[in-house]
């Protein structure tokens, strides 16, 4: 298992090859990009890791973290493999630490964010919230269980509801657990860089420059 500072992390791809860093969303793994590193590996060194806090990383988490934390991850990452540059694909959270690492090291080349944000609309801070309360009031069966509701739309789940119910087993055994899940919901919520600017909270993200 490669790991650095308690940082897992998978490399495929030749070591020729220019660096593109994987970062998932909310769920934290490495594996979700498996059904995309063949062919990204046919291009690109990729390095995908496992954020603090989840999968086979460090399971402790700080009493607070943020997405700027996050980023310091991924520039550590950076660092301990030799990597100067790097283009970057992101999902969710995974986008917005992209971001962040981008405003703070000017080392992302070409930055790719997927089904992301610079700052929560008020829709999506209202699903975090709805998320939130159903991890603390209900559990985190019903916390997983829930959670294509705000990913998908009605027609994909109805489509896909037996491959839904099949990996629920999975989601609840890799399930970083409460505390984890509710702090790096907490560093979501708190999150909107904006380089020497301050953040007002719903105002959208293309409205204003870094």
């Amino acid at each position: 298992m490669a790991e650095v500072a308690g940082l897992h992390y998978e490399i495929h791809g030749s070591a020729d090859a220019p660096a593109l860093i994987l970062s998932s969303g909310l769920g934290g793994s490495a594996g979700y990009w498996a059904p995309n590193r063949p062919a990204l590996a046919e291009h690109f060194r990729v390095i995908a890791y496992d954020h603090r806090g989840t999968g086979r990383s460090d399971r402790t988490l700080p009493e607070t973290t943020s997405v700027a934390d996050m980023a310091s991850d991924v520039i550590l990452l950076m660092d301990a493999l030799g990597v100067e540059r790097a283009h970057f694909i992101g999902h969710a959270l995974g986008g917005a630490i992209g971001v962040e690492t981008a405003i703070r090291t000017g080392r992302i080349d070409r930055l790719t964010v997927i089904n992301g944000w610079r700052a929560l609309s008020p829709h999506t801070r209202r699903c975090f919230a709805a998320r939130l309360a159903l991890l603390h009031g209900a559990g985190p069966q019903a916390f997983l269980e829930a959670q294509p509701l705000f990913l998908f739309p009605p027609d994909w789940i109805a489509a896909h509801d037996d491959a839904l119910k099949a990996e629920l087993a999975h989601h609840l055994a890799a399930f970083p657990g409460v505390a984890t899940t509710a702090k790096r919901i907490a560093a979501v919520q708190a999150s909107c860089p904006r380089s020497r600017r301050s953040c007002r909270a719903g105002e959208p993200a293309g409205d204003r420059h870094p």
